[in-house]
């Protein structure tokens, strides 16, 4: 089975009990509500009755017309309160004790004004003890059995409410509960499966990877089944038969370059030493029977030999960086910036004054003869894109740059550089000045990027036209990483 479709049934069967715990939650959450509410209308049914028979005594007692009105108002909003609980859907036993509730209702509102009406008939009152006084006592007490037996029957109501209410409080918090221990369970077995599915699959797929990017091209990675996991292993391994063929080209072609250095070094060298041999000679020997203009033609025959063979020794060098085994040791940069500068110092004309900024630079692993080239490269430019300032000064410092690396950077105050053109600076021949302006092959800033690409950094440059340049690079911290 694929395991994009297990991902799916497990995600699906996950949603479905959600769903379900929702839905039970709900219900659950809504037979609570509308027992909490019955209950808070009984608690107020209990009040008003209650309260009726407080107005009732009190009439009894003083006979006051004001307290039986009020007696009246109040049976007539028990009597809504009970019109009201009659549409509930209740329980066989409650809906008795609702009967006997508007029952006993029913008599109290029978026999309470006919109490009041008898005592109304007579005017000046009966003694003790006449048929009148005894007929007024037995309704008396028939009311206050009736009037008890409501109120007790209401108590009785509200407390199997109450009780149904705390039943549904704790079916709730048990549905809750279960709904948890559930999804958890469902949550905690997808886990398990889809760590059983993949992760010693994904483990053998990243040592499998890792192998081959340390360039053992003959491993593959084992790729049973059918689901993605192995169409990837399959995919990977082709890949890596593919970056074998690859390489096998790239070893011929290397051997190719290696011949071609050989020539260039050699073929190429032999008749530049020959020109540059013969146009001295014809120089001394006919120096006098030559004119100014011939002299100047064999300057510049000359001169351009030279640049040659730089541009070629440049080209040889560039090569190198390329292929040449990377010696990594600690390399203290500091120390090795005064040296590049103090010998780029003693080149310049004695007229010439350099102003020197050294900031704390790190000891960082790498190649030292490598970034040694790096430092000269670019303290070299520096030098020599100040030529025309009249205080250069040129900046090598380092920056708190990105975690697990450092930032370095050489800066100068000469002529600067158009941004626009930023994305030239580091290409093999790619010059920004004339060669007439500022001397160069164009090919130092491209070492420059291939030993920081060797390195595992990276480069990049910020400049305004005569305005200066700083030119930025970076290398691993490898105590942080």
């Amino acid at each position: 089975m694929k395991i994009r479709s297990s991902l799916r049934i497990t995600s699906t069967l996950a949603l479905l009990m959600m769903v379900g715990s929702v839905v039970s939650t709900a219900l659950a959450y809504r037979w609570l509500r509308q027992a909490t509410e019955l209950e808070l209308f009984l608690i107020d049914l209990q009040g008003d009755i209650f309260e009726r028979s407080q107005l009732r005594d009190e009439y009894l007692l003083t006979g006051r017309q004001p307290s039986f009105q009020r007696w009246e108002e109040k049976s007539a909003e028990i009597g809504r309160h009970l019109k009201s609980l009659s549409e509930v859907e209740l329980s066989p036993a409650n809906a008795i004790l609702l009967a006997r509730m508007n029952q006993k209702f029913k008599t109290t509102m029978e026999l309470f004004p006919r109490i009041v009406a008898l005592r109304a008939s007579l005017s000046g009152g009966d003694p003790a003890g006449t048929p009148t006084s005894r007929i007024e006592q037995r309704l008396v007490h028939q009311v206050l059995v009736d009037a008890y037996l409501l109120s007790d029957s209401t108590k009785l109501l509200l407390f199997d409410v109450r009780n149904h209410t705390i039943d549904s409080r704790n079916k709730l918090l048990l549905l809750l509960v279960l709904s948890t221990l559930i999804m958890g369970l469902v949550v905690t077995s997808s886990a398990a499966y889809v760590n059983v599915l993949l992760s010693r699959r994904v483990s053998a797929l990243k040592d499998g990877t890792t192998i081959l990017s340390q360039g053992a091209f003959d491993h593959r990675i084992p790729a049973s089944g059918d689901d993605e996991l192995a169409d990837l292993a399959r995919e990977v391994n082709r890949m890596a038969e593919e970056l074998k063929q690859s390489y096998g080209r790239l070893e011929a072609a290397n051997k190719e370059l290696e011949a071609f250095s050989y020539s260039v070094s050699h073929d190429l060298r032999a008749p530049l030493r020959h020109l540059t041999g013969f146009v001295e000679l014809l120089d001394r020997l006919d120096s006098r029977g030559m004119d100014e203009k011939a002299r100047h033609y064999l300057h510049v025959i000359s001169g351009s030999a030279k640049k040659m063979g730089c541009l070629i020794d440049d080209l040889l060098s560039f090569s190198r960086m390329s292929r040449g085994e990377m010696m990594k040791q600690s390399v203290d940069l500091q120390q090795l910036a005064h040296e590049v500068i103090k010998d780029i110092a003693k080149g310049l004309p004695p007229q010439r004054t350099v102003r020197w900024r050294i900031g704390e630079l790190p000891v960082v692993t790498g190649d030292h003869a490598m970034l040694r080239l790096v430092l000269v490269n670019l303290v070299a430019n520096a030098v020599k894109y100040s030529n025309n300032v009249e205080a250069p000064v040129i900046e090598v410092n380092s920056l708190s740059g990105e975690k697990g690396c450092f930032t370095l950077y050489v800066k100068d105050n000469g002529a600067g550089f158009d941004m626009k053109y930023v994305d030239k600076l580091f290409g093999l021949f790619q010059r920004l000045h004339s060669s007439e302006e500022y001397e160069g092959t164009g090919v130092g800033l491209a070492n420059v990027r291939r030993i920081i690409g060797r390195h595992g950094g990276k480069t990049w440059a910020e400049g305004e036209l005569n305005r200066g340049a700083t030119f930025y690079f970076t290398l691993p911290n490898e105590k942080e990483t």
